[in-house]
């Protein structure tokens, strides 16, 4: 049928076949190039290493197996207690670890440490050290999670590395008698805790406190009435710390020297009132104790300090068995005393007898005791036995009798007076 096209149709379908071959082989082309950069790039892709982070090994570079261990000699501890610490690294590979590092994070205050030094550790090699830390006397109470962390150096494909590890120490810093209060009911050991302070200052003052009244130590019973007071001692005590040192009351128990020291110092104030009470009762015991060498004179002054009046009370008492009579007086020490009564009278010449009598009358009623202690030291007045003390009915011709296991009776009791004025 093209035989019967016309030449120009004819040309047109051939150039349109060629082009349609043509573009045919032209896709098979691009289609082989295409296929080709594809693999091409594959290759190249994987030929290039894996990017690595600023001071790591590349991917291909495997770092060092290394084994760090911490090790405390002990769990527990008190404050100002010496810890020492096991330190061990394993390096279970063939590259050498160089400028090994422990450091101790976070910086703790409450613990201060000595770290080991090491220069390196071989492959397939161990070295282990001693590291020694001193707990403060500030330290927290309680459990303390201590971080090791080993820094080291190692080689590998003509680059060096750093690398770092971590261990981690738990230590528990005890109060003291921790151990000792466990063994005590729930809530007591707080309790024990918080008012061993003040029972410090009750038990020194009751130990002086009798010893002063009673000639002769003994140790104090801390009664279940005290437990209050010395609560509330206790919390007035923790305010001065807080205030004063910025530390609670455990602040006492951080070191045993510290723990003594406290204890002594509050067994010293506890004993500043005995103490004092026995220096006022050593200044009266000089000035008002009668004794067997004392004159009229200083055995009246010495009653009229007992009894600024004259008041006393003529009673019947047994000494050894035998029966006495007196006026009932106390020396200082607290000493039982049976006296006599005195009769007073103006030393002519020196003082007039009204005058006196309107210090001192009769009936024995002191109207001025300065005065009359003025003319006792100025030896104004004369004195004499008005009443003797007696013994099994006989007079004695001294001033008093004493006896500290005196048993007074109780029939035979009368008030008098110490002094009276006669003309």
């Amino acid at each position: 049928m093209m035989d019967f096209m016309p030449g120009g149709l004819h040309r047109a379908c051939k150039v349109a076949s060629l082009c349609h071959i043509l573009g045919s082989k032209i896709m098979k082309l691009l289609r082989s190039w295409f296929l080709i950069g594809a693999l091409t790039g594959l290759m190249l892709a994987t030929s290039i290493p894996a990017k690595s982070m600023p001071g790591q090994p590349p991917a291909k570079i495997s770092p060092p197996e290394v084994i760090f261990q911490v090790t405390a000699t002990r769990d527990t501890v008190n404050r100002g207690d010496t810890l020492d610490f096991v330190c061990s690294v394993a390096n279970h590979s063939q590259i050498l670890l160089e400028k090994l590092e422990i450091m101790f994070l976070p910086q703790r205050p409450e613990i201060n440490l000595s770290m080991p030094a090491w220069q390196s550790v071989p492959a397939f090699g161990s070295e282990t050290n001693q590291a020694t830390g001193k707990v403060t006397d500030n330290a927290d109470f309680g459990m303390h999670h201590l971080v090791f962390v080993l820094k080291y150096t190692w080689k590998g494909d003509s680059a060096t590395y750093t690398s770092t590890q971590a261990a981690t120490v738990n230590v528990l810093v005890n109060r003291q008698f921790e151990e000792e209060a466990k063994g005590l009911p729930g809530g007591t050991a707080a309790l024990l805790y918080l008012i061993l302070p003040v029972v410090t200052i009750f038990l020194s003052y009751g130990f002086l406190d009798s010893w002063r009244r009673e000639g002769k130590p003994t140790i104090p019973e801390f009664k279940s009435e005290y437990i209050a007071p010395a609560f509330l001692g206790a919390i007035v005590l923790n305010f001065v710390l807080i205030y004063e040192r910025q530390q609670d009351q455990s602040y006492l128990y951080s070191t045993p020297k510290r723990f003594a020291l406290s204890l002594l110092l509050l067994a010293v104030v506890g004993a500043v009132i005995p103490l004092f009470r026995w220096l006022i009762q050593g200044v009266k015991s000089a000035l008002y104790t009668l004794r067997k060498t004392d004159n009229h004179e200083k055995y009246l002054r010495k009653v009229l300090h007992q009894s600024p009046t004259g008041d006393v009370t003529w009673k019947k008492a047994k000494i050894d068995g035998v029966e006495w009579q007196g006026a009932l007086l106390r020396q200082p020490s607290g000493t039982k005393v049976l006296g006599a009564c005195l009769q007073i009278s103006a030393d002519v010449g020196k003082l007039k007898a009204e005058e006196l009598k309107s210090i001192v009358n009769e009936t024995g009623t002191i109207a001025d005791l300065k005065k009359l202690l003025q003319l006792l030291n100025a030896g104004s007045v004369s004195l004499k036995f008005s009443k003797r003390i007696t013994e099994s009915g006989g007079k004695k011709d001294m001033l008093f009798v004493e006896n500290q296991d005196m048993e007074l009776l109780s029939e035979g009791s009368e008030p008098e007076k110490i002094v009276k004025f006669v003309q």
